[in-house]
């Protein structure tokens, strides 16, 4: 059936674009479908025809089966849908639904995954040029490890999982958003919303932390290591990195689109629940969640689901979607205002912004320049165990060194942080929560000097006003969202964007976290900052004892490691959890 293809793909160029032009031709499709064959483990390929430089195969899926996430090495690709429909799942660009016709492509550096997630057997005729080396898909058979979000945790744990080479390691990562690897905090296309940390603090990996000042380099983009770049080419580098380690090591990654609603305990292992119904097993789970869902201030209450109320604020095209004339208030004063205020100011708005917070404070500036002076290093053994008596601490370890710029002081006491939360009883982190946190986190998760700067010229040319104050109730009208203070005086707005944060109590997100809390897999703090584990990231259950085959990593595990968030310390909890989990694969194995 393929021979008439053969004299129109010899006459090509055989890049991809050039081959699916060959897939676009009349052509009787429908009789390539007598040489298709299925297997009920997994999908099956079909050698029809190899050239020296080209090779057509027929690929046949059952509903379920999917490729792992993987590159054609120097091959270009094009494929025609036969018959069911594919899903195909690329690395940089989401997923999109091909159906019988359809042409889909490649090139050699492109990672995509293909899958049938439909009802129906699926089969797909695909041209390589060259040919593929390999002839026959790669085996899921191995030690799996299914990680719970594709965000930058999420892919972070893959590719350093990737990078051990342990040779029967099956990875799934679990995502219910359009991407991964990026997250909210890297998935933005806005080039004004750069990093709040300096280039040379970005590696994903402790052990080179010149590692994303060398892709940089590498790239023609080299930076000065003090300089703040674009948070969208911070997540070029997250899927690079991992791209390289699935180049190296490929056919060992797969990406399953869902949410996880349960984690079961099969007696020998545990299996992954997804609201569709479906479910993966695994010998290790790891929870790399992310941040929780945006935390609504309780005076908003009472407008809950208006739409002028916006609290996903990081939807594609938000910020277009706001009239530019539209009066807009962002609720909170941190990072992610600043962002959002950006994109409104690049977009062109026009209307009146009002920036609102408890107490009206944006975070504090980084240093314009690296420190030149000597390192500075803390004795915090004799520090008190009170917030009150640590704030007191802090204050003096600045006073006391006029000479030395106070960043560089809380640079010095940030290695300590974990050590200094561990030693603080209960009520002691519930004072240091109200009465000190904002303080802490404003002079902790600092911005910019160029975001500042902006900020302040946008205040004076009375486009942005900050406030500050509590918000105590609202109301909606057809003109217009009211809001009040204690004063009791409304305010009328078109738009309300809630940047308030997220979040972090696990007994108010609902979901996985609710059947993890429900059957005792895990421990909520008194505080409501996430769940309790042990070092490495092992999930500690609601008696206390640890979880076999369970962990978790990010900011759910601020409980025993307050300081959990910026990426200097997420690397190193990465990377931690990794030497927790092989030991336990290598040991299940032998």
């Amino acid at each position: 059936m393929h021979s008439p293809l053969l004299p129109k793909i010899a006459a090509t160029d055989l890049s991809s674009a050039a081959l699916a032009g060959v897939l676009q031709g009349e052509f009787d499709w429908d009789s390539s479908l007598g040489w298709a064959q299925f297997t009920p483990d997994r999908y099956f390929r079909r050698l029809l025809t190899r050239q020296e430089n080209f090779e057509i195969r027929l690929l046949c899926w059952l509903p379920g089966q999917s490729s792992a996430l993987h590159s054609h090495g120097a091959s270009h690709c094009a494929f025609r849908v036969i018959a069911g429909e594919a899903t195909e799942l690329r690395l940089q660009g989401g997923d999109r639904v091909l159906k019988p016709g359809d042409i889909g492509r490649a090139l050699p550096a492109d990672i995509h995954q293909i899958a049938n997630l439909g009802e129906k057997p699926l089969v797909t005729l695909h041209i390589y040029a060259p040919p593929l080396p390999a002839d026959a898909p790669a085996v899921q058979e191995g030690r799996s490890v299914v990680v719970v979000g594709g965000g930058w945790t999420g892919l972070t744990i893959a590719t350093r999982l990737l990078a051990t080479g342990e040779a029967d390691l099956r990875v799934t990562i679990i995502e219910r958003g359009p991407d991964v690897g990026r997250g909210v905090a890297y998935g933005t296309f806005d080039p004004e919303h750069i990093l709040n940390v300096p280039a040379s603090d970005m590696s994903i990996d402790p052990e080179n932390p010149r590692d994303f000042l060398n892709y940089l380099e590498d790239h023609g983009k080299g930076v000065p290591p003090e300089r703040f770049v674009s948070r969208r080419l911070y997540g070029d580098y997250v899927l690079a990195r991992f791209a390289q380690q699935l180049d190296q090591r490929g056919g060992r990654v797969r990406i399953l689109r869902g949410e996880a609603e349960d984690v079961l305990s099969d007696g020998t292992g545990w299996k992954v629940q997804l609201t569709s119904g479906k479910s993966v097993a695994a010998e290790q789970v790891v929870l790399a969640t992310g941040v929780g869902p945006v935390r609504l201030p309780r005076a908003l209450e009472a407008i809950r689901g208006e739409s002028r109320l916006i609290e996903d604020v990081w939807a594609p095209d938000l910020v277009r979607s706001i009239p530019t004339d539209a009066s807009v208030l962002v609720l909170g004063t941190g990072l992610s205002s600043l962002d959002l205020i950006s994109s409104l100011r690049r977009q062109g708005h026009r209307g009146p912004v009002v920036a609102r917070s408890r107490h009206g404070w944006w975070p504090k500036a980084h240093l314009p320049e690296s420190w030149r002076g000597p390192k500075l290093v803390l004795d915090v053994a004799n520090a008190p165990k009170t917030a009150e008596g640590l704030a007191g601490w802090v204050r003096q370890q600045v006073e006391s060194r006029p000479e030395v710029p106070w960043q560089v002081v809380f640079g010095a006491i940030r290695p300590q942080v974990n050590r200094l939360w561990a030693t603080l009883d209960s009520s002691e982190r519930d004072r240091f929560l109200s009465e000190y946190r904002v303080e802490w986190e404003v002079h902790r998760h600092r911005a910019p000097p160029q975001s500042l700067d902006a900020l302040r010229r946008w205040e004076a040319e009375g486009w942005l006003r900050t406030e500050a104050g509590e918000l105590v109730g609202s109301r909606a009208a057809p003109e217009g969202l009211y809001l009040w203070g204690q004063d009791g005086v409304e305010r009328r707005v078109d738009r309300i964007l809630v940047a308030t944060g997220n979040e972090s109590d696990v007994d108010r997100q609902g979901g996985l976290w609710a059947a993890l809390r429900r059957r005792g897999l895990v421990q909520r703090d008194d505080q409501g900052l996430g769940i309790w584990t042990e070092e490495g990231g092992a999930v500690r259950s609601a008696d206390g004892a640890v979880v076999p085959g369970l962990w978790a990593v990010g900011a759910i595990q601020r409980p025993r490691l307050f300081e959990n968030t910026a990426v200097p310390d997420l690397a190193r909890r990465v990377a931690e959890l990794v030497d927790g989990v092989l030991p336990r694969l290598r040991a299940a194995r032998s």
